[in-house]
């Protein structure tokens, strides 16, 4: 695990003043647990996340042979794949920048790990991860 005199040995190398940054930084690491491409990412749009959000759950249906959809309790989505060439890395303890502690004047350093990655891409249809059960 890197430590904070590592960080800014770091920031000193490539010459970066630390005041212009975050006073927080948040180390990766792989987690004991980590699998890869045990999930994919669903984009839903602001309807079916509050679905989801509420406690209802959605179903995606179709055989191997078959188109699938998404389906809800009275109405069926068309599911797409959006290819990316960029990896996604699951890592549920990491924070964005406004959920970082914005009055903090001490370095901090937070290691977070990954969960598994997504390279493949995702379903287009807020992003939920769906774990494929298979």
């Amino acid at each position: 695990m890197r430590t904070l005199q590592e960080i800014h040995a770091t920031l000193q190398v490539a010459k970066l003043d630390p005041a212009e940054l975050q006073p927080v930084a948040q180390c990766l690491s792989f987690s004991e647990s980590f699998s890869s491409e045990d999930y994919c990412l669903l984009e839903v749009d602001d309807t079916l996340c509050k679905y989801i959000e509420s406690g209802q759950s959605l179903t995606i249906r179709g055989d191997l042979d078959e188109h699938a959809v998404l389906c809800s309790e009275d109405k069926t989505f068309d599911l797409k794949m959006a290819d990316t060439s960029n990896m996604l890395l699951i890592v549920p303890d990491c924070r964005t920048p406004n959920q970082l502690a914005s009055d903090s004047s001490t370095d901090q350093l937070i290691h977070c790990q990954v969960k598994s990655l997504c390279k493949q891409g995702f379903l287009e249809g807020v992003i939920f991860f769906v774990e494929i059960l298979y």
